[in-house]
């Protein structure tokens, strides 16, 4: 007699493989990830597309400029074949980061993973959202003042600026054409990936 899986089972399983995967980053074992990986999955970084090959380059490229980095998963989420993970990012700035010489400086940023699961419970599908915006700043990418969201009350003031016509800060000069946000996937990626943990940085 074969024994088959609820649907609560299932997600529970999802939910420990997509966990198991943050806790893999944790270790800096990117091959940990990799393990629980579809041999056909697919990589959606804000919804464009990341070849797998690209993605382990990016998930080891991120390794080696923030080696020390730590996943706090804030809330998990498993419904159908999905699982959801809210994550907050620290780490040390100890490695080259796009020519930028290692600072020594702790950062932080944020992300949300979505992944999609196969029966067996690999992952085939993996979808990622972040924001880098207090790293960015923080490693001088870009100015302390852009969105001013660090400061109590910034988003009202800011709202009441832009009611007046006068618009958020600007970013600094030189800066704005290297934001970083669209090419972030592409580049480097650590965090779950679908079927691991996917991260970026511009």
């Amino acid at each position: 007699m074969t024994a088959t899986l609820t649907d609560t089972t299932v997600q529970e399983r999802n939910k420990q493989i997509a966990l198991d995967c943050a806790a893999a980053w944790n270790r800096w074992d990117v091959d940990g990830v990799i393990a629980h990986w579809s041999p056909d999955i697919r990589h959606f970084s804000e919804d464009r597309e990341v070849d797998t090959e690209q993605m382990i380059a990016a998930m080891r490229g991120g390794l080696a400029a923030f080696p020390d980095l730590h996943l706090d998963v804030k809330s998990a989420v498993s419904e159908g074949d999905r699982v959801i993970l809210r994550i907050s990012v620290t780490a040390t700035h100890l490695g080259d980061f796009f020519g930028k010489a290692p600072t020594g400086k702790k950062v932080r940023w944020f992300m949300l993973e979505e992944l999609r699961f196969d029966d067996a419970g690999r992952i085939i599908e993996h979808y990622d959202v972040f924001n880098y915006l207090p790293m960015l700043k923080e490693l001088g990418f870009v100015d302390q003042s852009v969105l001013g969201a660090d400061r109590p009350g910034a988003r009202c003031e800011e709202g009441r600026n832009r009611h007046r016509g006068s618009g958020p800060p600007p970013l600094r000069a030189g800066r704005q054409t290297s934001m970083p946000f669209r090419n972030v996937a592409n580049d480097w990626s650590p965090g779950c990936s679908a079927r691991s943990a996917s991260m970026s940085a511009r």
